[in-house]
Formats: structure tokens, C-alpha cells, sequence
């Protein structure tokens, strides 16, 4: 399957789910490039390694790392995880959300240094979200000129 022919029933073509398809596709490439050592799942436990190659395929085909810790094949892990993520759409919106959320709060200096670089590179989008947003909300935007013009008296 490539990315380009990528589609889900129901679904609408998402570029984030075929760059991740992409991802899973890529494999074969990785192997070829970077091939692990053959180890066993043994020595790799006693090494304290997570993953281990056996250079041999998995049930699926895949001939990849696999966990020491569950014997599972890694390309099989990141398909499954593929498949989850498009069939949960919502939940991974929520959760990257969430995450924007508690890093926004942690770091609120990086983000309004982020925001501030956005704003000056793009103000004509900049300027439509402040006119969405005070038609949005009238009394919220009339309490900040107020205050505005009280701190700003010149």
C-alpha cells in the first residue's frame, strides 16, 4: 500500500495518518540501511537491551527488531499502534491537546515567545483572529478596551 493510494472507509484523507503510514512503509529501507547485529532475546536480556534481531520474519513478514521484554515484532507494534490511532481519532486529538495544554502551562514563556513569532509572521491571519474573536465575545472585549484605556491614560 503506498501513502499516495492510502485510504480508510468512512474516513477522510488525512495527512497525518499517511505520514505515519509512511513510517510503517519505510521499514524495509531502515533494515537496509542501519541492519541491527543478530543477537538473541537472552543475550539481549543480559546485555539490558530493550530489543533484539534475530534476522529471521516475524508471523506478519516483517523481518525487524523485535521487544525483549514481550518478544513482539517493533514493525508490528507501530502498525497495531497505526491502526489504533486511526480508529481512535478523537481519543489522540484529546490527548495531543491535553499535552498542549499542561506544556502551555509549564512554559508560559516559550509560549507567548511562540505566539509573538506567529503574530509577526503572519498579521493579516492575526488580525482576523482578533476580529473573530472580540465578535465572539463583545462584553469580554469591551472589559479589555476598558481596561486597556485605564492603564493606558497618555
Amino acid at each position: 500500500m503506498s501513502v499516495s493510494t492510502f485510504n480508510w472507509p468512512g474516513l477522510p484523507q488525512l495527512d497525518a495518518v499517511a505520514k505515519l503510514m509512511s513510517l510503517v512503509e519505510s521499514s524495509e529501507t531502515r533494515m537496509t540501511i542501519d541492519s541491527p547485529r543478530i543477537i538473541s532475546r537472552d543475550e539481549a536480556r543480559a546485555l539490558g537491551l530493550k530489543r533484539y534481531f534475530t534476522g529471521k520474519p516475524c508471523k506478519h513478514g516483517h523481518v525487524a527488531e523485535h521487544y525483549v521484554s514481550s518478544c513482539g515484532c517493533v514493525e508490528c507494534d507501530r502498525a497495531h499502534a497505526l491502526e489504533w490511532r486511526v480508529a481512535n481519532l478523537e481519543k489522540v486529538r484529546e490527548r495531543s491537546r491535553e499535552g498542549g495544554r499542561k506544556y502551555r502551562a509549564a512554559n508560559p514563556q516559550k509560549d507567548r515567545e511562540r505566539k509573538r513569532k506567529w503574530r509577526a509572521a503572519n498579521p493579516e491571519k492575526a488580525r482576523e483572529h482578533r476580529r473573530r474573536s472580540r465578535a465572539a465575545n463583545p462584553k469580554k472585549a469591551r472589559e479589555y478596551q476598558r481596561l486597556w484605556r485605564a492603564a493606558n491614560k497618555d
